[in-house]
């Protein structure tokens, strides 16, 4: 029994140990991306229903509907919580195990991250990429030999970054919107017409619908983190390892090129109106290129940098560059085809795949 304890809290026991600051970077990494998964499937329970839609009814401190947001949060994440109690557990009942106050400390300081990180990617999503930003780093100076001491110190740093601007903030429920990115695309009459069609198709792929409707883009983007750590898991060798990774970009490109659907259809009430303020249909399907090809840089990063954390190679760059003609070349056979002929388009995807494992392994 003990063993499996250990097994079950050995990737947060991982965080502690003095190693490598890329695998306990992708533990965490990998953590929260499961924990932010986890809350979208629970959203009904924890960010709307009918009792809070009861609560918005009576006037209520901030700090308390914060409180009751937390108090949900823990209760839907205890599937979450069993690494860190098995963590715990097993220094607990391990006859020497060095620092044992301050390793407690960090692993319930890790645990309590969880339902703040939760809270601030639904809320503020600045709040979130600072206390993201401070545990990568903490975890990093650990891994480079910080003591406990300095980690624990640097997760209450995390928490206090995440709870100060979150205190101030009164959380929208069921059917607001807890954050937008509208301000930071305003459309202006002094822009070019395509200027404000590409402001146009990043608002709405940011809206957070349509960024609920498309997690699995969100998962195959933070699917190289998970994939690398269970082939160092297993032991794999150096060739199988890369051609596994260098697999997910099949799919990876077909989720990215699938987003000409939905800008296609976003275009098709407004087509007159824009030929009327001289922006041709070929230009229109020009800017919507762009914006797509710039959604695959943004989820090619973690992809990048696992396969140059496995080659240690400049080649692993050479993922942008096969990846973005094939995501164009798709998105091209969309127009074109649209649902249809999906061997083709399956050819180019697994031939830029097999492009990629020659290029990394020569």
């Amino acid at each position: 029994m003990f063993e499996q304890i250990g097994l079950l809290g050995a990737p947060v026991l991982a965080l502690l140990v003095r190693g490598s600051h890329v695998q306990s970077s992708l533990i965490w990494l990998c953590t929260v991306a499961v924990a932010l998964l986890w809350t979208t499937l629970q959203k009904e329970a924890v960010f709307g229903g009918s009792a809070w839609q009861y609560m918005c009814l009576h006037t209520a401190n901030a700090r308390l509907k914060i409180a009751v947001d937390l108090a949900t949060l823990g209760v839907v994440d205890l599937p979450i919580f069993l690494p860190f109690g098995a963590a715990i557990i097993t220094i607990a009942l391990a006859p020497a195990w060095p620092q044992r106050g301050w390793a407690l400390a960090v692993i319930v300081g890790l645990a309590l991250q969880i339902p703040w990180l939760q809270l601030t990617a639904a809320k503020q999503k600045y709040s979130f990429a600072l206390m993201f930003s401070i545990e990568i780093g903490g975890l990093a100076a650990r891994q480079f030999g910080a003591d406990l001491k300095w980690l624990s110190a640097i997760l209450l740093l995390a928490l206090l970054a995440g709870a100060l601007p979150s205190a101030r903030t009164v959380p929208a429920r069921s059917g607001v919107q807890w954050g937008s990115s509208r301000h930071l695309f305003r459309l202006s009459e002094r822009n070019p017409v395509w200027r404000n069609v590409a402001l146009i198709n990043i608002r709405l792929l940011s809206e957070r619908a349509e960024l609920r409707r498309r997690w699995p883009l969100g998962l195959l983007a933070a699917a190289p983190a998970g994939a690398w750590a269970m082939c160092r898991w297993e032991s794999l060798r150096h060739e199988p390892t890369v051609a596994f990774l260098s697999l997910i970009l099949v799919p990876l490109v077909f989720q990215v090129a699938g987003l000409q659907y939905d800008l296609t259809r976003a275009h098709e009430p407004t087509r007159d109106v824009l030929r009327v303020l001289g922006l041709r249909t070929a230009t229109t399907q020009l800017v919507n290129l762009c914006v797509i090809s710039a959604a695959f840089l943004l989820v090619a990063i973690p992809l990048i940098c696992v396969l140059y954390a496995e080659t240690f190679s400049p080649r692993a760059l050479m993922c942008l560059p096969i990846g973005l003609v094939t995501v164009v070349a798709l998105s091209l056979l969309n127009q074109v085809w649209q649902r249809q002929a999906l061997v083709p388009k399956a050819v180019v995807a697994i031939a830029a795949a097999w492009l990629l494992i020659e290029v990394l392994v020569p």
